[in-house]
């Protein structure tokens, strides 16, 4: 499973950038339409405290980074990238170490990411095997 991850979060941007760049719940499907005119299959994950976009990572990501150009992204790939949302999931990467509703919002961004049609093989174990266990 070869993922990558693209974003932002409390520790890379500032409290003002997060808030600006949130994409509040009704407007995650058409972000995920936009998203899905550039790569094949990803994730949104969008909280107070998180923007970031789970790809796989052969993605041409070109279109992707090109739209988070003025932003400072962190990049997360390969196993790191799979043991990074596993950290998300559970907790450990959110400013309140333990913070539990993290794990609710990465399972509606996979839900909603497969009902547009986007989870890929790998993002489809991804969720099944560890975000919805």
């Amino acid at each position: 499973m070869s993922l990558l991850v693209l974003g932002l979060n409390h520790r890379t941007a500032a409290l003002d950038l997060r808030e600006r760049l949130t994409i509040e719940k009704e407007q995650l499907a058409p972000s995920l339409d936009l998203l899905s005119r550039y790569v094949e299959h990803g994730v949104i994950v969008s909280t107070c405290n998180r923007l970031e976009i789970v790809l796989d990572e052969d993605a041409d990501t070109t279109e992707v980074r090109a739209l988070l150009s003025d932003v400072p992204i962190h990049e997360v790939s390969g196993e790191d990238a799979t043991v990074y949302l596993l950290r998300v999931a559970t907790g450990l990467e959110s400013m309140v170490r333990g913070e539990d509703q993290i794990l609710g919002q990465l399972r509606e961004a996979f839900k909603l990411a497969e009902s547009h049609c986007l989870l890929s093989p790998s993002l489809r174990i991804l969720r099944t095997r560890r975000i919805e266990a």
